[in-house]
């Protein structure tokens, strides 16, 4: 079961979000740029994807940044919209995790309500870019204006996406075309901008919760050295980088929601009898 609702904050902005899955402890999910592609009032066929297999292990509260984003709305003002929701829904104390572009907006969350945050997952994500990654995001942005969403879906499926999968994504070229069109081109614009003056350097030291730093060691918009360096800086952090995945080990690796239930279960208190969920188990001596 599906629920989506607005919530007005303190500002008077609008938060879409919905709230799905049935496992025995919370989620907080906040998406990278694919919230400027659909919001969570827009998604439809994208939420299985982005949100896949996490269903089983969490309650999960999906959500990004406000309806009508402006450059002018800083990751800390978004960070407080979200804390807002948290406090007018009563959302118990969860794993937070951020994805890519989301990564920057859940460690602003983590600071400013740590009271919500049980642990902190942090996937193929970064606290600054490198020359590497700017020149990433700058390039985007320029296809952005331009509109050249052929080279901008041609981009994204390249840096996104394993070889193989990859490649099994061809036949559907016109089709996801498409879906990596944003219904509207300055949400997206405004978050990919936002990264590009983003330095977390030194707020990564103020992040209370313990923290599992995740990706694959083949991505190739955040490095693994980028991750690495960001990981040196939050208090009680731990890695797992995946060989054989890309900047979408979270979306690919079918090992990476169960690592998620596995740091969740040692860090966040369960809502509900736990059922056995195959496989968890053997996670757990990784973080003993």
């Amino acid at each position: 079961m599906i629920t989506r609702s607005n919530f007005t904050t303190p500002a008077g902005a609008q938060l879409p979000y919905l709230v799905t899955g049935s496992g025995p402890r919370h989620m907080i999910y906040v998406p990278g740029a694919g919230d400027g592609l659909a919001s969570a009032d827009q998604l439809r066929e994208r939420m299985s994807w982005w949100l896949k297999g996490r269903g089983e292990y969490f309650r999960i509260l999906y959500v990004g940044r406000r309806t009508g984003l402006t450059p002018q709305v800083g990751l800390e003002e978004q960070a407080r919209d979200i804390a807002a929701l948290l406090e007018h829904l009563d959302w118990p104390t969860s794993l937070l995790e951020g994805q890519s572009a989301g990564g920057a907006l859940a460690q602003q969350l983590a600071v400013v309500a740590p009271e919500r945050v049980g642990a902190l997952a942090l996937s193929s994500t970064m606290g600054w870019l490198d020359e590497a990654a700017r020149a990433q995001v700058t390039q985007w942005l320029e296809l952005l204006e331009a509109q050249d969403w052929e080279r901008f879906f041609s981009s994204m499926v390249g840096h996104f996406w394993s070889d193989a999968r990859s490649l099994n994504l061809q036949p559907f070229r016109r089709l996801l075309t498409r879906l990596a069109t944003p219904r509207d081109p300055s949400r997206l614009a405004c978050i990919l901008n936002q990264l590009l003056t983003l330095d977390h350097r030194d707020m990564l030291g103020h992040i209370q919760a313990p923290t599992l730093i995740t990706g694959g060691l083949d991505d190739g918009i955040f490095s693994p050295q980028l991750q690495l360096a960001m990981a040196e800086l939050i208090p009680r952090a731990q890695v797992v980088m995946q060989p054989g995945f890309g900047h979408s080990n979270d979306l690919e690796n079918p090992a990476h929601v169960k690592l998620l239930a596995a740091f969740a279960r040692l860090h966040v208190r369960r809502a509900a009898p736990l059922a056995a969920a195959s496989g968890e188990a053997s996670l757990l001596p990784s973080f003993a």
